[in-house]
């Protein structure tokens, strides 16, 4: 699955995963596996099980997303500015 993290609490150790309209699905740190925690707005991808009364996310992946142009038409990334020129040739 794919979607957006809601909340997350540092000290806690986890936070919660949106759901549409849903109840939220719980996550913990320990289920991290390409990050150390995670920011409210970043889309993760994970596997979604069911324990106890709730739902817990698994194996949960934070998703780097492609930077776009800005409005002033230079990359962010001086890294992504190479990629996209070598591409163009």
């Amino acid at each position: 699955m794919r979607s957006e993290v809601k909340k997350w609490f540092d000290e806690k150790g986890y936070g919660f995963i949106s759901n549409g309209n849903s109840h939220d699905i719980k996550v913990y740190k320990s289920e991290l596996k390409n990050c150390a925690f995670l920011l409210p707005g970043k889309t993760v991808e994970f596997e979604c099980h069911i324990e106890g009364l709730g739902l817990v996310a698994k194996n949960v992946k934070l998703v780097h997303e492609l930077k776009k142009q800005s409005s002033s038409g230079t990359f962010q990334n001086a890294s992504m500015r190479r990629i996209f020129s070598e591409g163009n040739k």
